[in-house]
Formats: C-alpha cells, sequence, structure tokens
C-alpha cells in the first residue's frame, strides 16, 4: 500500500522556481519598456506644447509689436531669413528672440537679463539645409508687414529605446503674424 503525498519533490519546487523567475524577468523587462516609452512620448509631447506656446506668444509679440528689427539692407529688399527678431512694445521696451545655433536653443533678451526659451531648436532640414527661424516681409524696406516663424526641434532621444523606428522625427512649428500697426496704417 502506497502513502499518500505530502508534499511537493525537490524536481518540483526547481521547476517551478524556474518558471516563476522567466516570469518575472519577462514581467519586469515589459514594465521597464513601458516606462521607457511612457518618459518618451511624454517629453515628445512635453515638447510639442513647449514650440506651440511659444510660437503662439511670438506672434501675440508680433501683433502687438510697434517697430522691428532686423531691418533689410537695403529699402528695396522686401524679404529677408534672420535668426534674430527684436520687437519694440508699446511701452517701449524691447524684446528679442534669438537663435543660438551653437546650443541648439532659442533665447529670450529684454530688460531683465537672456534666458534659454527652447531647447533642442536645430532648424536642420530633411534636405540636409538649415532654416532661419524667422521671415520677415517688409514694405518699402522699413515697415515689417508679416512675420513667419519656423522652427525645427529635435525631441530629446530616450537612451536605451527602439521604438517606431531609429529616432523621433523632429517637430516643426510654424507661425504667421502681421503686426496691428501694419494693419491699420493699411500699408
Amino acid at each position: 500500500m502506497k502513502r499518500p503525498r505530502r508534499g511537493f519533490s525537490l524536481i518540483e519546487v526547481l521547476i517551478a522556481l524556474l518558471l516563476s523567475s522567466i516570469l518575472l524577468t519577462a514581467m519586469f523587462v515589459a514594465l521597464d519598456v513601458s516606462f521607457r516609452a511612457y518618459r518618451a512620448s511624454a517629453e515628445e509631447v512635453s515638447a510639442n506644447v513647449q514650440g506651440r506656446i511659444i510660437v503662439e506668444r511670438l506672434q501675440a509679440l508680433i501683433r502687438s509689436g510697434v517697430d522691428f528689427t532686423p531691418l533689410p539692407p537695403s529699402p528695396s529688399t522686401t524679404q529677408m531669413d534672420t535668426d534674430t527678431l527684436s520687437i519694440q512694445m508699446p511701452a517701449g521696451d524691447w524684446i528679442t528672440v534669438t537663435w543660438d545655433a551653437g546650443l541648439n536653443q532659442m533665447r529670450w533678451t529684454d530688460t531683465t537679463g537672456t534666458w534659454p526659451l527652447l531647447e533642442g531648436v536645430t532648424q536642420s532640414l530633411d534636405s540636409g539645409g538649415t532654416l532661419q527661424p524667422f521671415r520677415l516681409e517688409f514694405h518699402e524696406g522699413r515697415w515689417l508687414m508679416n512675420a513667419t516663424v519656423d522652427l525645427v526641434v529635435e525631441v530629446e532621444e530616450t537612451e536605451g529605446l527602439d521604438m517606431e523606428g531609429d529616432q523621433t522625427p523632429p517637430l516643426l512649428f510654424t507661425g504667421s503674424a502681421r503686426p496691428r500697426i501694419a494693419a491699420w496704417a493699411g500699408r
């Protein structure tokens, strides 16, 4: 007569431990990938929101500005591309936004100082060239009629994450505004 078994054999316990460790390892790897994907997605969304807010803010500044520099080199020049835009506000203060190619950032300068406005601004195009962030259209070489803001922003890559190809494509932000003073003057 056989006695009923009271427990698991050593081999059964080892097999159960092996299967449990394989399942736990797979779960932790999937969880790590999920957290990394979330971080990459959050960084891309954050850069997207920041870029859109900055373009909208620049459009508002252009609309309310009363004077602008740089000016074209001659009165016959009607359009110019530049990496700097200075805007005189109605109160007389000047605000300057500059693309710093060496630091890959847009910089803001006003009466209180200079600081980074947006990081990762490369202005690199797929065709291999670079795009100036500001296109200014003038009337009679002096009066700004329209300003277009084009920003090319590279999202910081998350280290060790290979999702949807090698890298996130650059984000493109475009906005255009006409100064109210030009609209009121009927130019």
